[in-house]
């Protein structure tokens, strides 16, 4: 599924609940495995809703998700050396 948001509009928020209760009716009837991508205008706030898909999937439904991994540290928001 790929989701496309509007900058965290609250719409945003009421729209994943819906996929949610979707994606919980559809691994019911066996589907063994989603993949979940969610975009923003400028994808900074992509992280943000992942977080919040994660958390009303574990809230909510019986199937098990991974969420999104965020940096902390130093590293967060510094580019990656090749050498």
């Amino acid at each position: 599924v790929r989701f496309v948001g509007n900058g965290l509009h609250p719409t945003d928020y009421r729209r994943i609940d819906e996929w949610v209760q979707r994606l919980a009716g559809w691994t019911g009837k066996g589907l063994p495995e989603v993949f979940f991508f969610t975009h923003e205008p400028d994808n900074l706030l992509a992280p943000d809703l992942s977080l919040y898909l994660f958390e009303q999937v574990a809230a909510g439904t019986t199937f098990s998700a991974r969420g999104p991994k965020f940096i902390d540290g130093p590293e967060s928001g510094e580019q990656m050396a090749l050498f």
